[in-house]
């Protein structure tokens, strides 16, 4: 999460928030990729 915050203010500003969220959805991607290929 501290990567995240660019400038270091202990909070997240709407761009780094919205760094969150696709990081966050590139992982359910990956997941959702691999579970597809263990079926």
């Amino acid at each position: 999460m501290k990567t995240l915050d660019v400038n270091q203010d202990s909070e997240l500003r709407f761009s780094e928030y919205w760094r969150l969220i696709g990081e966050l959805a590139k992982e359910v991607r990956k997941e959702k990729a691999l579970g597809i290929r263990k079926k």
